[in-house]
Order: C-alpha cells, then sequence, then structure tokens
C-alpha cells in the first residue's frame, strides 16, 4: 500500500504538518509522520511495523501502524490496501 496523492511534511512547534496535495493539512504526532513517509512508497503493513519497531521499539508497532491505515482508507488516501 502506499499514499495516492503527491505530500509534504513539516515539523511545526510540537507536532508534524502533513500537507496533501487535494486533502489540505493533517496534523500529527512524530510516529504518524514517520509512517506517512514510509507510505510515500510502496509497503505491506509487516513492512510498515518492521520499520516503526526498528525506530521505535518502546511502542506498539503494529497499533500504530493500524492506526495511521485507518485513517488514511477513511480519507481515502490509499492505494493498493
Amino acid at each position: 500500500m502506499k499514499l495516492n496523492q503527491e505530500f509534504r511534511t513539516r515539523r511545526d512547534l510540537e507536532e508534524w504538518l502533513i500537507l496533501f496535495q487535494e486533502e489540505g493539512v493533517l496534523e500529527m504526532p512524530l510516529v504518524s509522520a514517520f509512517i506517512t513517509e514510509l507510505l510515500r512508497g510502496d509497503k505491506t503493513r509487516a513492512q510498515l511495523i518492521d520499520w516503526v519497531k526498528e525506530v521505535f521499539p518502546d511502542l506498539d508497532a503494529g497499533a500504530e501502524v493500524d492506526e495511521m491505515i485507518h485513517v488514511y482508507q477513511d480519507l481515502e488516501l490509499l492505494e493498493n490496501v
């Protein structure tokens, strides 16, 4: 799966901003922005979880990835799901 729109990621004071070409702006924490960046290329759920575990070993990587997948599915921003 990957995101179906061009986007830019920027750090704000305390959160991250994801600026989508057509959807507008989403504000999110670092982990969510990290997962979003991974979705520039085609990745499986398992690959996403592995990357999150590697960078953020203390988090529940599966829950973090599933939450972002759900958000992007609701916004119809994912392809190859």
